[in-house]
């Protein structure tokens, strides 16, 4: 329910922007909600009451928001932080999203360059997690996490999107790694990666040994090992048999392998995604 409320806000704020009809017919009444004089059972009955109002009204404006959605060309939704950037914001940071399919999602944008971010590490977190926690996304778009297989899914699939990796290890030595081609497939492939076209001085551990690898969780083991690649060390990611790139390992055994060295392990570490920018080198 909380996050629902917090999209809730949001979407009363693009409705009023987008639509030409009055939106505040609808009355929440919480007026004596909470009087010192009712029952516990009393009081319990009116709050589900009104949460089951509050839901009532969301999914209404839901409905209307996809339906003001559904009457935008492709050009007209903002698809990635790159719209987002084209809009004139140009501090990175939190926004909301609006690609094909979806009525919107917060992403983090880092505006030097219009990049959308699908993964952050910057401090000990937990990203041991299930499938259904990757296939969702998890995490603090401001510190840690995983943006979700099925909004990198969306997003890629919209477009030609090209990929960056920023590391930094313990001692300051920074590195990065770029692929002119990046892409993630729909759950029926098991969000198969399509990954090609390095460039960079970290060195390619990605496509080299990852593209065209189907997506392994703890709880979900899609890999080419006899064993679960996921597990050993845990980390999920798109493993072969296993890897030479992890980047959800433990935080201190996160791994590029043509870049990491164990006596000076990674505490940062950024992959972050935008459509296709031609170079003097392409």
């Amino acid at each position: 329910m909380n996050q629902r409320i917090i999209a809730f806000c949001l979407i009363i704020k693009f409705i009023y922007a987008n639509d030409g009809e009055h939106v505040g017919n609808t009355i929440i009444n919480v007026n004596g909600c909470c009087s010192q004089h009712t029952t516990d059972g009393e009081l319990i009955e009116q709050n589900k009451k009104l949460f089951e109002n509050i839901s009532t009204v969301m999914n209404d404006f839901e409905q209307r928001l996809e339906t003001i959605l559904g009457t935008l060309d492709g050009g007209s939704r903002i698809r990635d932080c790159q719209d987002v950037q084209r809009l004139g914001y140009d501090t990175t940071g939190i926004y909301t999203i609006y690609p094909d399919g979806t009525i919107g999602f917060p992403v983090r944008c880092d505006m030097d360059g219009g990049w959308t971010v699908i993964h952050r590490r910057v401090s000990e977190s937990d990203f041991y997690k299930s499938w259904n926690d990757y296939q969702t996304g998890f995490g603090n778009l401001s510190n840690n996490f995983w943006l979700g297989n099925q909004q990198i899914h969306t997003i890629t699939t919209r477009g030609w999107y090209q990929l960056r990796v920023d590391l930094e290890t313990v001692s300051g030595i920074v590195a990065y790694a770029e692929y002119n081609v990046f892409s993630v497939g729909n759950v029926d492939s098991m969000y198969k990666l399509s990954v090609d076209g390095y460039s960079g001085n970290a060195g390619d551990s990605l496509a080299n040994f990852h593209n065209g690898k189907k997506f392994s969780t703890k709880d979900r083991d899609n890999d080419e090992y006899s064993g679960s690649c996921a597990n050993e060390p845990p980390g999920a990611w798109w493993f072969g048999a296993c890897d030479q790139s992890n980047l959800n390992r433990n935080y201190d055994d996160m791994e590029w392998e043509s870049f990491t060295a164990k006596d000076d392990p990674l505490r940062f570490t950024e992959m972050k995604i935008r459509r296709w920018q031609p170079t003097a080198e392409n």
